[in-house]
């Protein structure tokens, strides 16, 4: 994303398949995971039938990490390396819940 190789804007498939899922999640203006919402609707393209499902699970699973990071750290952080530590007491919590 910070090379410019890959666009934040949600594609026309993830527009019209998965948000309408997601209603009332709060999670589709997160640069982060609309990107990796628009790589797993690709990767899921030829199941046409499930792929809203499962693209949506692993946006609502990313949402879920990156909210346990912000109250774990008490600040907005980002994925970055020198959060390492940060992201794996979150994925720890979350463990249980999965």
């Amino acid at each position: 994303m910070i090379a410019g190789k890959v666009t934040s804007e949600a594609s026309q498939a993830l527009i019209s398949e998965v948000f309408p899922v997601m209603i009332g999640d709060g999670i589709s203006n997160i640069d982060l995971i609309v990107n990796l919402g628009n790589q797993w609707i690709m990767r899921n393209r030829g199941n046409v039938i499930m792929r809203k499902y499962y693209t949506s699970t692993i946006m609502r699973l990313a949402a879920k990490l990156k909210i346990a990071c912000q109250k774990l750290s008490q600040t907005s952080l980002d994925f970055a390396p020198k959060y390492f530590e940060i992201v794996l007491k979150a994925v720890s919590v979350l463990l249980p819940y999965l």
